[in-house]
This record gives structure tokens, sequence and C-alpha cells, in this order.
């Protein structure tokens, strides 16, 4: 007995077992993960609360309903008026922001997951005057970025203009004075009306940055650290 129990055991474990998951695939039959553009990841060291948050909003309409079954404990009768909601509404993103606040506060905690959906919020209203440096440094990590020094701010003479230009964001001082006058430019997500406006320390976010804004998507941070 003692002989076959000991055979018994070393053919056990000599056996070896694997478990199989299906690709997860998107609706346009790449696959979703490391392999592929736009990798993600759980450590908020490599993909922070923020871009995590943004990378699942950005989720295609088609897309949605699978991923909230896939990375989500949502009943189904919540996934499919979601899906419902995508098709009847696709201009709110419902299913999508509520995918990316399931994730977000699932690997990350209800703390992470309200600074970034604040930072996101914050990105298009005068909100973005209450984020921390962390938060808008994350929040504009991909905008375009400019250092100057803290002194060239101190006097108010530096104008929405010359930045403009500087930034790249108007091929020159006319251009940029016709956006202005156009309503398509903006200081800390407000409104610019005035062409010679100038911008001083009072403007600065956080203590250290202003956002230029023309039209819905082009930014730039500029920062006067020191």
């Amino acid at each position: 007995r003692a002989h076959r129990e000991k055979k018994d055991a070393e053919e056990l474990r000599d056996t070896a077992y694997g478990l199989t998951m299906p690709l997860v695939m998107k609706s346009d039959g790449s696959k979703f993960g490391k392999s592929e553009s736009g990798t993600v990841w759980l450590s908020a060291d490599r993909t922070s609360p923020y871009d995590l948050y943004q990378y699942f909003i950005q989720t295609a309409d088609a897309d949605a309903g699978t991923l909230l079954r896939y990375f989500t404990f949502l009943p189904p009768d919540e996934i499919l008026r979601l899906e419902s909601a995508v098709k009847t509404a696709p201009e709110k993103r419902e299913a999508q922001t509520r995918l990316a606040r399931e994730l977000v506060k699932l690997v990350h905690g209800e703390s992470a997951l309200e600074k970034a959906a604040g930072a996101t919020q914050a990105l298009f209203g005068t909100e973005i005057r209450n984020l921390d440096r962390e938060a808008l440094l994350e929040a504009f990590a991909g905008a375009g970025s400019t250092k100057k020094p803290r002194s060239s701010i101190a006097g108010g003479t530096m104008t929405v203009v010359d930045l403009l230009v500087e930034a790249g964001l108007c091929g020159g001082k006319g251009a940029a004075r016709k956006d202005i006058q156009g309503g398509g430019i903006y200081l800390n997500n407000e409104r610019v009306s005035d062409p010679s406006a100038t911008v001083s320390e009072k403007d600065l976010l956080a203590g250290f940055a202003i956002v230029l804004r023309k039209g819905k998507k082009s930014y730039h941070l500029y920062r006067f650290d020191g």
C-alpha cells in the first residue's frame, strides 16, 4: 500500500495543469493587451490613476459593453442599460464613464478615482484652479510644455499673444490676435477677449503654472518654477 501511495504521489507531482482564457478582442479585431499600442498597467508608477481613467473613458462605443463584462462586477441588467445608452445618447459616453470609474476604483481606490475624475472635469472648466501640482502635471502630461523663469511673469508685462506664438498654438502675432477676437483662446479655461491681455503671478495655477488653450483640444502648459 505504501509503495502504491508513493507511486501515485510521484505521478501527481509530474502532472501539470493549465488555465487558459480567450484573448480580449476589440471590435476592430485587434487585441486588448500589453502587446498592443496604448499599454496600460495596474501599477500607478507605470500608469497613473488619471491616465487609466482617460484610457477607458476613450473606449470605442462598440467595445464598451464587452469591457464592462470583462473588467467590472456590474450586474448584467446594468450593463445592458449602459449599452442601450451608448446607442441612444452616444455623446454622453455614459458607459465609458462608468467603465473608467469602476476600473480606477477597483485598482486604485475611491480617493484616486475622485481625484482622476475631478482632474478630467477641470480640464474644461474653471475648476482647474482647484487642482494641485501633481494633478495638474498628470492632466497635462501629454500636452506641450514650456518652462520659464518665474521672474519673467513677475512684472505682468508678458502678453497672451506672445505666449501663444511661443507655444506654437498660433502662427504669428496677427493670427493670435485674430483667434482671441474670434473667442477661441482660453487662459486657465477662461476665454480671453482682449488681444492685449497679459499674464502675471495672480494667474498661476497651484502657484507655478498657467494653461493656454486654443479651441477645444489644443493645450499648452507654461511652468514658472524658479
